[in-house]
């Protein structure tokens, strides 16, 4: 905490901005053609692009400037593509074509898995378009056959301060939070035996549910919901059923502010919404705009995986087994990126994004006494928000975080010869820790009436 994010050798960051100098017009329809510009940001060698560097010396987290690329996107076929692709009538692979056309080679390369390194590669994709944010590159960058099971393709950039590695037990914690009319098996059902998760359904309202779940010190939060996007761009979940419906992004902020939250998963149970957006002359559902606004947003959220679009074939066959496949992998492995290439395995690329906001390939680690600790703290804090009391088992657990600190501190001796500050505070503390346990002892096993 509190230093400069620098990235691994291993990402790539591409940031787009649009070209605003001009906006040219195809002769034929008069549709608007944009123009977008793609710095690409490196240090492996395999990086080739057709382009060159400007070598102005910019980098983004520590990786320099190693090409210019160029996109131009023909927003009125895109139109047409979208309204037809986001009310199910057309493939995936439509889409996939038509955002292939917009790439130029060297980005087309990138995200058709063309750059083979040495280790599995993190590409931030940080879209400075807004526009640009609720297209589905999914379908280009996890292509069956090219990246799926290796490389990871997220959104966003390279968190300043990344948030700290969150220490969990055995067990991860999943909330589910989800509209009064949704079906009580969406997620739960699709969860139900995963190895190392616990998975939860808080009722209630919404608002009284996230703080229920922040309570209760759980890392992971799903939220089954519609979500719409203001015209200032703002995500807002959306539970037609609820008494509050609306959740903008702003106060879902402030709500996690300080939890261990450190993923959201989103899931849209129905195919409409109260709001519509307009494409190609055809009214679709805005909530999967609502997923992407909300999941962009810079106003301190965790990690948050979205989807983008339908998919074809229905939601439990299709999206059932990328939620299973992730949650399996997040609860063994830790690794939000790993379970992302493995939600992809064995199917067909899916319009599901991930936005990150944590280091590379470390959100957690394992921690034999977190799960301890944190079921207990959870237990005890709405019977004592007020209190400043110190229950005897929480003493206990944090005087065995203590005396285990000091073992592994004199562990090191036997590297070498320790600084006589070090030595001198192991005496101290040693002393200190015998004459507490004299005292803690007869307080810390008593029985309870």
């Amino acid at each position: 905490m509190g230093r400069n994010y620098q990235a691994h050798p291993y990402e790539v960051v591409v940031r787009i901005e649009r070209v605003w100098d001009r906006e040219r017009t195809r002769s034929s329809k008069g549709d608007p053609l944009r123009d977008y510009r793609a710095y690409i940001y490196g240090t492996l060698p395999e990086l080739q692009f057709p382009s060159v560097s400007t070598g102005d010396g910019s980098q983004v987290a520590g990786l320099p400037l190693t090409a210019v690329e160029s996109m131009s996107i023909d927003w009125g076929q895109y139109e047409s593509y979208a309204a037809s692709f986001a009310v199910g009538r057309k493939l995936a692979e439509h889409m996939r074509t038509q955002l292939f056309q917009a790439l130029s080679s060297g980005l087309e390369g990138l995200l058709d898995g063309h750059i083979q390194a040495q280790d599995p590669l993190r590409i931030w994709w940080d879209c400075r378009a807004p526009e640009l944010d609720q297209l589905p590159w999914e379908l280009v960058a996890y292509r069956t056959g090219s990246r799926a099971g290796r490389d990871v393709f997220v959104r966003g950039r390279p968190p300043a301060t990344p948030p700290p590695v969150l220490p969990v037990g055995d067990t991860l914690r999943l909330a589910v939070i989800q509209d009064a009319a949704a079906p009580d098996d969406v997620i739960t059902r699709v969860l139900d035996g995963v190895p190392g998760l616990e998975v939860m359904v808080i009722h209630g309202e919404v608002r009284d549910a996230i703080r229920e779940a922040a309570d209760m010190q759980v890392e992971l939060l799903h939220f089954v919901c519609d979500a719409y996007q203001t015209r200032s761009q703002e995500g807002v979940l959306y539970f037609p059923h609820a008494e509050e419906r609306h959740l903008p992004v702003s106060e879902l902020s402030r709500l996690l502010y300080g939890s261990r939250v450190t993923a959201i998963g989103l899931t849209s149970y129905r195919s409409t919404d109260v709001e519509q957006v307009h494409f190609g002359g055809k009214t679709i559902p805005a909530v999967y705009h609502g997923f992407a606004s909300l999941a962009a947003s810079n106003l301190g959220l965790p990690s948050v995986i979205a989807p983008l679009g339908p998919v074809e074939g229905g939601y439990y066959d299709q999206v059932s087994p990328f939620w299973r496949r992730f949650y399996e992998t997040l609860a063994q492995e830790l690794s939000l990126e790993r379970a992302m290439t493995r939600g992809y395995e064995g199917s067909e690329p899916l319009p599901i994004a991930m936005w990150l906001r944590h280091p590379f390939r470390r959100c957690f680690r394992r921690d034999a006494l977190a799960d301890v600790y944190q079921v207990r703290k959870s237990e005890r804090r709405g019977s004592r928000s007020d209190s400043t009391e110190i229950e005897p088992s929480e003493a206990e657990v944090a005087f065995e975080v203590s005396q285990d600190l000091v073992k592994k501190l004199k562990g090191l001796k036997g590297i070498g010869e320790l600084p006589e500050s070090v030595k001198k505070f192991l005496t101290e503390e040693t002393e200190r820790q015998t004459r507490l346990d004299e005292v803690l002892k007869p307080w810390l096993t008593e029985e309870e009436p």
